[in-house]
């Protein structure tokens, strides 16, 4: 496998959801739209611009998934 593949398994998108005291908890639309908002009102400098990127874009492909349904 090479370097490239090895990055984009990495960094696929997933919403599972997170096992909280035995019982699993997934984000709501209401979690990630608060997300959304508080991280485009956020300022990015430097070498954090390309992580934020990654992670609002991964954060808005599941928003959208939980709206479509």
């Amino acid at each position: 496998m090479s370097l490239t593949d090895q990055l984009r398994e990495k960094n696929e998108v997933s919403s599972s959801p997170v096992v909280t005291g035995g019982e699993r908890q997934g984000l709501s639309i209401k979690d990630t739209d608060f997300l959304l908002k508080v991280l485009m009102k956020s300022t990015f400098v430097g070498s954090e611009i390309e992580q934020a990127y990654s992670v609002i874009s991964k954060l808005a492909e599941i928003h959208r998934r939980k709206i479509e349904g």
